[in-house]
This record gives C-alpha cells, sequence and structure tokens, in this order.
C-alpha cells in the first residue's frame, strides 16, 4: 500500500505508528522515563515500566500471534509506592483493576485484562490512588 491509501485507513501500519508518535509525545515517560522491566507469565507477552518525575506508565505487548491470557504481571521490586488508578492511553477500555504496590516498590499478580489480543499493545498510566 501506498502513503495515500494507508493515510486514510486507520488500521494502516502507517495510521498505528502515527498514533504511537502522538502518545510519546503526550506522555513524559515514554519519552525520557527511566525503564524497568515486568516480568511476565507468558514468554510471549513483554512487559515494562517508563517512569519519570511527573507519571508512570505500564506497557504490555504481545509479541505472539494469539491472545494471551495466562499473562499475569510482576515486578520484584521498582519505583511504586502505594496503590495505582490504572487509566488506559491505548489497546484498553475505562474500568481496569487498580494496582498496588509490593514492599519493594514493584507488584505482584497483576492482571489489567482478561487478554491481550495477539500482536497486541496496551499501554497504561498509573496515577495515584486517592
Amino acid at each position: 500500500k501506498n502513503v495515500a491509501a494507508q493515510a486514510q485507513d486507520p488500521a494502516s501500519l502507517l495510521s498505528w505508528y502515527r498514533q504511537l508518535i502522538r502518545i510519546r509525545a503526550d506522555h513524559p515517560a515514554l519519552q525520557v522515563g527511566g525503564y524497568s522491566p515486568v516480568a511476565s507469565r507468558d514468554k510471549e507477552v513483554l512487559a515494562f515500566l517508563r517512569t519519570d518525575p511527573e507519571e508512570i506508565v505500564l506497557v504490555i505487548i504481545n509479541l505472539g500471534a494469539d491472545a494471551a491470557s495466562d499473562y499475569e504481571l510482576s515486578s520484584k521490586e521498582g519505583p511504586l509506592t502505594g496503590s495505582y488508578q490504572a487509566l488506559p492511553i491505548y489497546g484498553a477500555e475505562a474500568g481496569l483493576p487498580q494496582l498496588t504496590a509490593n514492599g519493594q516498590g514493584g507488584f505482584d499478580s497483576y492482571r489489567p485484562l482478561p487478554e491481550i489480543p495477539g500482536s497486541g499493545t496496551v499501554i497504561i498510566q498509573l496515577q495515584p490512588a486517592r
């Protein structure tokens, strides 16, 4: 497909890249934030935290072709304290479960969605819970 055709298709690779570039521009943690790996029970799921003084973002990418449902996420240690409201930035709807930090600044057994679609990406902003 040429650029003109992809620009008109919201599901095209060009449209996807443009959307991700806009998201990155809108979120400081995705621009210059620190990186913390997150473990997944599913070897096809890559997850990590990006943090800066203004925000914390959790990125989940299913590198497999099939949907991932047994992908429980955890991080032994990290930059987190307390509880966080999970707000969807990309690839998820509102109503995500709260994330609670463990004593080492990481988190245990977090699964924000029932499944991550094959080749799917989910980006979640974590805001301190009130």
